[in-house]
């Protein structure tokens, strides 16, 4: 008897215990949870929600990460600005190189056509006088073909001082030579290398004026903007290289180009 009533005690105490912590009792040797918890173990406090978890302040682990991470950043972007430099400072190199090249081709190819026009112009006879008994060959003054050859020779010498004398006397002693107005444009050539802005400037004016037909007359007219420039008449210098733009496209489409780039260097006033 006492055995029954220890049983049905204990019994008791299980199913009260079970019911204080949420827990039902199923038969005697089976416990499981309920479906629907409704008391909270104090071992164990509720994790914060999301909300709340965004408004907690960053840990000084976390901010110190993002500094890193930040400072990372930055020093690729300087590698980076770097070699976008080193790239810029080669491709300009190279243009300044291309630019010495072309400069070069262009004064053989002149010298080429020039050596050409002039000996076709000595082929003719119209510079010869007519040799009789009574006169003699003026053998101390050279052909018009020879005294322009040699003034390149300085050009391409880099002897610009000399050669924009030689080029200036060839205008004075042979003013209806065929090569006059090349002599004319290379005069001024020399002249601007050498910085003498107002001599260049008269040059290819004289060019761009008196001798607007012929095919130095494009070139004469680009070099007479970028003299201008130089000279801080930039208000000039635009009109006269938009000139080249609108009176030479389709025929001079080189000089055109070179004055289409050039304009975009000229400040507008």
């Amino acid at each position: 008897m006492k055995r029954q009533v220890l049983t049905l005690t204990l019994a008791a105490m299980a199913a009260s215990a079970s019911a204080d912590d949420g827990w039902v009792s199923v038969g005697a040797t089976r416990v499981v949870a309920p479906a629907s918890p409704q008391v909270t173990q104090p071992s164990s406090p509720a994790l914060p929600s999301q909300s709340v978890v965004a408004q907690l302040p960053v840990d000084n682990s976390g901010s110190g990460n993002l500094v890193s991470e930040l400072l990372m950043q930055v020093e690729q972007m300087q590698n980076e600005i770097a070699t976008l430099r080193g790239r810029l400072e080669e491709q300009g190199a190279r243009l300044e190189r291309m630019e010495r090249e072309q400069q070069d081709r262009y004064l053989d190819l002149d010298g080429r056509v020039s050596s050409l026009m002039s000996a076709s112009y000595a082929d003719t006879g119209a510079n010869k006088a007519p040799v009789t008994e009574a006169s003699t060959p003026d053998v101390g003054k050279p052909s018009p073909a020879d005294a322009y050859k040699s003034a390149m020779e300085l050009v391409r010498a880099k002897k610009f001082t000399e050669a924009g004398a030689a080029f200036d006397s060839f205008a004075e002693t042979y003013p209806e030579a065929p090569l006059l107005v090349n002599a004319l444009y290379w005069s001024g050539e020399v002249n601007l290398v050498e910085g003498h802005l107002n001599v260049a400037e008269a040059r290819f004016r004289r060019v761009m004026t008196d001798f607007a037909s012929h095919t130095k007359a494009a070139d004469a007219t680009y070099k007479l903007g970028v003299t201008l420039h130089k000279a801080g008449k930039n208000a000039e210098a635009r009109q006269v290289l938009q000139s080249v733009i609108d009176e030479y496209s389709g025929s001079a489409d080189g000089t055109v180009a070179l004055a289409t780039s050039y304009l975009k260097k000229v400040p507008v006033e």
